[in-house]
């Protein structure tokens, strides 16, 4: 009578079945998507900071619904992400210490994008906060809570450069993914570094906003490319492993 080996399932040393390691590769496309997505829905065209209150109702009222889609996506999006992150943490890991015989940019990678996915969630969640009451919102709170938003914004941005630079700099010394997504993680991460320039001046208006939108869709693409990368990965392992002769 012979028994499966325990290994069944697995690539290499992983523990998990190869099923939860498909979710986790997956995370990255799913965070990808829901962001975007969510992202768009956000805000709508938030009103001039001494617009007045009736604009500020009027602003709150006909973007109460997709805000509070923008919120529960951005939510989902998080949780994605916190799974995509410790699986590129380890995906990077893995491949600074084969490369360099250390580990030092995948826990700058880590940190980077736990900073940044705190900050992006804090920030919408803030600008739906503002128009959740809907006609009865009072413009002078919506008005400051919108505007607080800045502050979680910069946090996102803060993280997500570093999160994206270190992903650039392991990625280009190593090919642990295709070194294409090494250079879109870079623009990624000059976009958001250019964002810090936006206190300056007034938010609304500075050239460095730029840095937002092309920072946000250059994450998305990484994120995205990454995760599929990955998923297919786990599943040329698995095939490897199936093909590969008893012994």
């Amino acid at each position: 009578m012979t028994s499966e080996p325990m290994t069944s399932g697995r690539t290499g040393g992983d523990p998990f079945p190869l099923s939860w390691q498909r979710l986790l590769a997956v995370s990255g496309a799913a965070f990808g998507v829901l962001l975007f997505v969510g992202f768009l829905l956000s805000g709508g065209d938030t009103p001039d900071y001494t617009a007045p209150d009736r604009v500020w109702v009027k602003w709150a009222v006909d973007n109460e619904s997709n805000n509070k889609a923008s919120m529960l996506l951005t939510l989902l999006a998080g949780y994605e992400f916190l799974h995509f992150a410790g699986f590129l943490r380890g995906a990077y890991g893995l491949a600074e210490r084969a490369a360099r015989g250390f580990t030092r940019l995948a826990h700058i990678a880590f940190a980077g994008g736990i900073a940044g996915i705190s900050g992006i969630v804090m920030a919408v969640g803030l600008i739906g906060a503002a128009s959740i009451p809907g006609s009865d919102t009072n413009a002078i709170v919506a008005r400051s809570i919108t505007e607080a938003a800045a502050g979680p914004f910069l946090l996102a941005s803060v993280g997500f450069a570093a999160f994206l630079t270190a992903s650039a700099f392991i990625i280009l010394r190593t090919a642990v993914f295709a070194r294409w997504t090494g250079v879109i993680a870079a623009i990624g991460a000059v976009g958001f570094v250019a964002t810090f320039l936006t206190v300056l001046g007034d938010p609304d208006d500075n050239a460095f906003g730029i840095g937002y939108p092309v920072g946000f869709l250059a994450l998305t693409v990484f994120s995205i490319a990454t995760s599929i990368a990955s998923f297919r990965r786990v599943g040329t392992a698995a095939d490897t492993a199936t093909a590969a002769p008893a012994r």
